[in-house]
């Protein structure tokens, strides 16, 4: 196997209107934290090479797509059907809807990141693993929902032990920032990229897992589209959620040998990482077998409280408090 990664800087000019909320007042008015194309790509014993290209945008449109992908596969022979092309989903990014100039600039620090990669291959070796974090993620719907906590990490080493890459997926909606917010920002993904950047080296990519309903809180979508402020969903959350996922990624990235075998406690033996209780003040999740004092009896059993936005900060939108104790699925 052989295996190369690149960053590219893609942050636009300001001005530019912004993607993901339509409340917005105004077009970009400074940059809070750079934005960035993050390329893997791995070349198979047999020679079949595949890239994975995230952009710290809300996604890549179908037309962006198609004029990227036929000018990485000039440059380096990968085909449409060995990439892809994906956004991490943040909310403070360019509005890529229309052509412009800017979308072509990124379009082309995108073939540039997988034609860096694709470039610097060279033999490696590759190991996963899974850890948890708790107190990030929190199911939106009026009654609640499921919650994906595991955090899946690759790393990939060159044979003298450097570090290549570390690929981190975990789902949750990078929507820290409201509506509010006019800075271009990477949100909570840039934070762990940026810390496993500089404890590790190589390139950190990170990509959104199924996130469906599941965002940084469980603030309410409905008062997003209509410009409500949230007084959590700052820059400061989006450090602090940024640090617990570097945390759980260091953790799991140490405990993985690249040979293949391990060393250390197995992630799912790790136990996870929590918050800190203020890191919002709406949301707590007790896990029943940490505390003995909130175990209940019988089997696989769970005890969740979840208490919603309070009224007066969703102008009537948000959800009512409310205490749910079930079995787990």
């Amino acid at each position: 196997m052989r295996v190369g990664a690149a960053r590219v800087d893609i942050t636009p000019p300001l001005g530019m209107a912004m993607d993901g909320y339509e409340a917005r007042a105004s077009g970009a008015t400074g940059v809070h934290d750079p934005l960035h194309v993050r390329a893997l790509v791995v070349e198979g014993a047999d020679g079949t090479t595949v890239a994975l290209v995230v952009a710290d945008l809300l996604q890549v449109l179908p037309r962006l797509q198609g004029e990227v992908a036929a000018e990485i596969e000039a440059r380096t022979g990968i085909t449409r059907e060995r990439l892809q092309l994906v956004g991490t989903h943040t909310h403070s990014g360019p509005d890529l809807g229309r052509p412009s100039d800017a979308e072509q600039a990124i379009g082309d620090r995108m073939v540039e990141a997988v034609e860096s990669a694709w470039r610097a291959r060279q033999d490696a070796v590759a190991a996963v693993g899974v850890g948890r974090v708790e107190g990030i993620g929190a199911n939106r719907r009026p009654d609640g929902g499921p919650v994906d906590d595991r955090v899946t990490v690759t790393r990939f080493d060159a044979l003298d032990g450097s570090p290549i890459a570390t690929h981190v997926n975990y789902g949750c909606h990078p929507t820290t920032l409201g509506p509010d917010n006019t800075l271009y920002s990477a949100d909570y993904p840039g934070v762990l990229c940026r810390i496993v950047d500089e404890a590790v080296g190589g390139v950190t990519i990170f990509s959104t897992g199924p996130q469906g309903d599941v965002n940084p809180g469980g603030y309410s979508p409905e008062g997003s589209m209509v410009g409500v402020v949230v007084p959590w969903r700052t820059f400061e959350s989006a450090e602090r959620y940024g640090r617990a996922l570097a945390d759980v990624t260091l953790d799991v990235r140490a405990a993985l040998a690249p040979d293949g075998g391990r060393v250390g406690p197995h992630p799912f033996e790790r136990g996870g990482h929590k918050l800190p209780d203020a890191h919002s003040p709406t949301v707590g999740v007790l896990r029943v077998g940490v505390p003995p004092a909130l175990q209940l009896r019988g089997p696989r059993r769970l005890c969740q409280l979840r208490v919603g936005e309070p009224r007066q900060l969703s102008d009537g939108l948000g959800r009512v408090p409310r205490v749910r104790v079930g079995r787990v699925p």
